[in-house]
C-alpha cells in the first residue's frame, strides 16, 4: 500500500510540475509593436462653428503605408479645431497587411500648433490607439499604445507608433 501511495504522489506531482511549466508557454504572451506611418489626406470636410475666429469641426479621410509592417492603412476620423493652434482628433484606422489580413483600431489624441526651429509654423500631433479587433493572424487582438507625429506639409503627415499587443486564441 505504500508503494502505490507513493506512486500516486509522484505521478501527481510530476503532472502538476508538468501543467506548471506548460501555463507561460500555453498564455498568450504580450508583444511590443513600433511602427513607422505617412499619411496623406485625402479627403476633407470643414464646417466651421462661428463661435469665436479659427474654431471649426471637421471629418477627414487619410490613407497611407506603414513602413516597418509593410501594410496599408486608411483612417477615418473627426476633428474639433481651434485653429492654428490645434484641437481634439478622434477616429477609426483599418491596417491592412501585405497577406490581406486587417487589424482595426481607434485613436484620440490632439493636435498642436507650435513654431518650428525655422520659426515656421509646425502642426504635432499625438495620442493613444487601441485595437478592436482583427482578421486571419490578427483575429483576437487586443491591444493599445501611443502616437506621435508631425505634419509634413498641408496634407501630409508622418507619425510613430508604439504599444503592446496580444492575440487570444
Amino acid at each position: 500500500m505504500k508503494v502505490r501511495t507513493k506512486w500516486v504522489a509522484l505521478v501527481f506531482l510530476g503532472a502538476l510540475v508538468a501543467a506548471l511549466s506548460a501555463g507561460p508557454a500555453m498564455a498568450e504572451q504580450k508583444m511590443k509593436m513600433k511602427g513607422k506611418r505617412f499619411g496623406v489626406i485625402t479627403e476633407t470636410t470643414v464646417h466651421p462653428v462661428g463661435d469665436v475666429k479659427g474654431h471649426a469641426v471637421g471629418v477627414t479621410v487619410s490613407e497611407g503605408v506603414d513602413i516597418l509592417y509593410k501594410a496599408t492603412w486608411r483612417s477615418i476620423s473627426n476633428a474639433d479645431l481651434h485653429m492654428p493652434q490645434g484641437g481634439t482628433i478622434r477616429g477609426w484606422n483599418i491596417t491592412t497587411l501585405p497577406n490581406g489580413d486587417k487589424t482595426y483600431g481607434q485613436f484620440q489624441g490632439k493636435l498642436e500648433g507650435k513654431r518650428g526651429p525655422d520659426g515656421k509654423p509646425m502642426m504635432l500631433l499625438h495620442g493613444t490607439w487601441k485595437f478592436v479587433r482583427g482578421t486571419g493572424k490578427w483575429a483576437g487582438v487586443q491591444g493599445s499604445g501611443t502616437f506621435k507625429g508631425r505634419y509634413l506639409g498641408k496634407k501630409i503627415y508622418t507619425y510613430d507608433l508604439d504599444g503592446e499587443y496580444t492575440i487570444k486564441k
